[in-house]
């Protein structure tokens, strides 16, 4: 039997639902967000959906573990929040991680702090 990708998604903005629905047709799939009322639009459509500040290191990492395939940082609009999540997931160990940038320098900050190649 093959392997189903886990992926965790954060963040649950339009884009970040939208994804978060996508992927849970192929993939497990864990959706965070630190808003109760965007967790509960999704709770239903993906594999298990949680209300978490992702700014909080120990929080993420217990439910974030290095054995997720990939993490997805969709969160655009709080710099530090997407800065910090992207940090903490490397030191979590999480192999893949994608990040949403809103501008040039955002992204830059993301590769700084993102997985090492």
């Amino acid at each position: 039997m093959k392997h189903k990708k886990h992926i965790c998604l954060i963040g649950l903005g339009e884009f970040g639902t939208e994804l978060a629905r996508e992927l849970s047709r192929q993939c497990e799939v864990l959706a965070l967000d630190r808003d109760e009322n965007r967790v509960s639009a999704v709770v239903d459509q993906v594999q298990r959906a949680l209300i978490l500040d992702v700014r909080d290191f120990a929080g993420l990492a217990s439910v974030v573990t290095a054995d997720f395939d990939e993490a997805i940082v969709s969160i655009g609009e709080d710099l530090e929040a997407s800065i910090l999540c992207t940090l903490h997931l490397r030191k979590i160990g999480v192999r893949s991680i994608q990040a949403k940038a809103k501008t040039e320098d955002h992204a830059a900050i993301l590769r700084a702090v993102g997985p090492r190649k």
